[in-house]
């Protein structure tokens, strides 16, 4: 046999020129490898938790609290699971993410300058995507670390047509817990527990026909579980105290998808997906109080019930064409019919049937209560959006996104123009202006103090309008042949009809059960419409070749809010407001198989409101409670946060097996960094006088 033709051998070299070279898109991807390589809290590598190192990202303290981007809200984060949304991605009360590092195969966040293909929150958007299974061989990866024990496999149904990925995690401290919050109940003279587990589970299948179908279906499900339960006895002189406190929290996510990608054209594809996704949130709060003396006892308790249930049924088509290698053209429309049950259930020993539901000190009978309202909606969206390099020097984005939400008899209409344009006179030089008006049709009603989340989602009504936001922004990006990058950008950000509870008000109300229920419109008696701004200057600097790699993320911002019937109409902190945060990340790389790395992170203090005074008298929204004077709402600051993590990694390879050993140090130097304040009368120091 004999070679028609010699073709010339293509020879790819390495480079330490990192020259910066970015298309016209305000993207930024997460860098999973350094991810795995950072420390982690027990051993976890957590996406949420390394977004929070980049600039203008932030959680509550160790993650408490939610994400806040930029000075939203928890809320006002869109999280995309292969294009689905999910509105609670947290584990552990926000320590862990539900996205196990193992199942994902990409991630990125934007920030601003949102492209129009994206929509329906307010701050910013992380869009990830799920491994899809390796096509050609099986592979399988286990681990086991100090919070949980994990399990991944993927491989081919029919090679080089169709393959799979499946992969489960679950937590491991529930014993432990339960058996060590025992021991510390009994030191402290009470009898009782705490137990708390988590688990997740992925799967995807993806299928080929021929070369122009192929075919997707996903599936996430995971809960959270935390049952606490303290009973304590004390007796003073002829008086015996009895108190009892019990506590169950749960919450978890399960999606299901299916997309179908259709290659119309070599410069033309179409994907569709329907998805299935179900919210679930529930907290139950009862705490007992019971006096006996020689002839009289008396008890009171409190009942306190809160559940949330979010169900989406989706279609959505989505195009792409490339006219050419320098433009893109995406369009797509989606309907979303939308189901919220909000439910909020407050008892006492006066309300009426109270005994059906507790009896013997213990809660029982919970699932006779009437079923909460639904509140039914549907949403219909369409984008348009042209990514185009106008010259050798300018790129665009431009795009616009129209958004319907009808709700109660009422529509809502809104249209959102995007444009994120990049100046690039030189390929180590990147300068780029933004702007984006987001809205959202959900609003998070959220609890002011930090302790079980409260948490309630509940669409616009009627009479709640949309959240709006408008964004400006503007950046600089350099790239220097040393392998340094430094990003600059400055925003503001400016937001209204946002909510907020008023002054001295809460869900509660106290009465029978039928009075403690949520109607569709019950909440809003308690909530106060206002305006919120955000502005601030981030900097990220990072080194990414050599043996020594690493980040610095600075961001100086403020974010405030002011609402019409709160803090007597003044502006205040926002709740996440932090003046500077600083995160700093070190990767020493010693030989192929061992490194060393660090992550040293702080931040100024958070706002917080305290009381101030107490008087006798009852407050407007409960009865039976004495009168509290509090500061300005945000009027103090705790102090400020800092701490250091140490990371080693040795990667062993033996044959076809790769066997990672990881140790980490959290908080190397013990700082004592403040998670909450509580407040609370000592009933038994006062009994006793003191």
């Amino acid at each position: 046999m004999q070679a028609d033709g010699l073709l010339e051998p293509v020879i790819v070299t390495a480079s330490t020129d990192t020259a910066f070279i970015r298309n016209a898109s305000p993207e930024q991807p997460l860098d999973l490898r350094m991810m795995d390589a950072l420390p982690s809290m027990g051993g976890e590598p957590d996406l949420v938790r390394f977004a929070a190192l980049q600039p203008g990202i932030q959680t509550g303290t160790d993650g408490f609290g939610g994400v806040h981007v930029r000075g939203g809200n928890a809320d006002q984060n869109l999280f995309l699971l292969d294009g689905v949304p999910v509105y609670s991605p947290s584990h552990a009360v926000g320590m862990l993410s539900i996205f196990d590092s193992p199942a994902i195969r990409s991630a990125s966040v934007y920030k601003g300058g949102f492209p129009a293909r994206y929509g329906g929150r307010l701050s910013s958007v992380f869009d990830i995507r799920m491994k899809e299974g390796n096509s050609k061989d099986f592979q399988a990866e286990a681990g086991l670390g100090l919070l949980s024990a994990k399990l991944a496999v993927e491989g081919p149904i029919d090679k080089e047509s169709s393959s799979f990925f499946i992969s489960g995690r679950r937590t491991l401290l529930d014993p432990w817990i339960k058996g060590f919050t025992s021991y510390v109940n009994q030191e402290a003279g009470k009898d009782g527990f705490s137990n708390y587990a988590f688990y997740d589970l992925n799967g995807k299948m993806n299928f080929r026909s021929g070369t122009r179908h192929r075919f997707y279906v996903s599936l996430y499900t995971g809960n959270d579980e935390y049952h606490r339960e303290e009973a304590r006895a004390v007796k003073f002189s002829e008086l015996e105290v009895n108190d009892k406190a019990q506590q169950d929290l749960v919450w978890g996510n399960t999606i299901a998808s299916f997309r179908w990608n259709w290659l119309l054209h070599p410069k033309w594809f179409i994907n569709t997906t329907v998805h299935s996704s179900t919210f679930r949130f529930s907290l139950l709060d009862f705490y007992e109080y019971e006096e006996r003396d020689l002839d009289v006892s008396s008890r009171q308790y409190d009942l306190i019930s809160f559940s949330s249930l979010i169900q989406d049924l989706s279609v959505k088509t989505a195009g792409e064409y490339h006219p050419s290698a320098q433009q893109t053209i995406r369009s797509g429309v989606s309907l979303i019919r939308h189901r919220f049950q909000p439910g909020v259930l407050g008892l006492d020993e006066n309300s009426i049937d109270a005994d059906i539901f507790v009896s013997g000190g213990q809660v029982q009978n919970l699932d006779s209560l009437p079923a909460y309202p639904v509140i039914r909606s549907l949403e219909v969206d369409g984008y348009l959006e042209d990514q185009i390099q106008l010259s050798a020097a300018w790129s665009a984005n431009i795009g616009i996104y129209a958004n319907y939400f009808y709700v109660q008899q009422k529509g809502y209409f809104s249209l959102q123009p995007r444009l994120f344009l990049l100046y690039q006179p030189a390929k180590e030089v990147g300068l780029h202006l933004s702007y984006s008006m987001m809205s959202q049709n959900l609003h998070l009603l959220t609890n002011s103090g930090l302790g079980l989340p409260t948490d309630l989602w509940v669409p616009v009504t009627e009479n709640i309008r949309p959240l709006e936001a408008e964004q400006f922004e503007a950046g600089l990006s350099i790239s220097l042949r040393s392998g340094w990058a430094m990003d600059l950008s400055a925003y503001t950000k400016r937001m209204k009809n946002l909510l907020g509870f008023k002054d001295g008000a809460n869900f509660l109300v106290n009465g029978n059960v039928i009075q403690g229920g949520v109607l569709p419109d019950y909440w809003e008696s308690f909530v106060t419409r206002g305006t919120g701004q955000s502005d601030g200057l981030e900097l990220g600097l990072e080194k990414t070749t050599g043996v020594l790699r690493g980040t610095i993320a600075y961001t100086l911002s403020s974010s405030t809010r002011q609402l019409e019937e709160a803090n007597q109409g003044k502006s205040f902190p926002f709740r996440y407001d932090r003046r500077h945060v600083l995160n700093m990340t070190g990767l020493w790389q010693i030989n192929p198989g061992l490194s060393i790395s660090t992550v040293w992170t702080y931040a100024s203090g958070n706002p917080i409101t305290l009381p101030t005074q107490t008087f006798n008298g009852e407050s407007p929204y409960y009865t039976g409670i004495p009168g509290i004077i509090y500061s300005d709402r945000n009027g103090y600051r705790m102090r400020d946060y800092h701490r250091l993590d140490l990371h080693i990694q040795y990667r062993y390879v033996q044959s076809r097996f790769t066997h990672l050993f990881q140790i980490g140090v959290f908080n190397l130097y013990i700082r004592k960094n403040p998670l909450f304040v509580r407040i609370r009368e000592n009933i038994y120091n006062l009994r006793n006088g003191n």
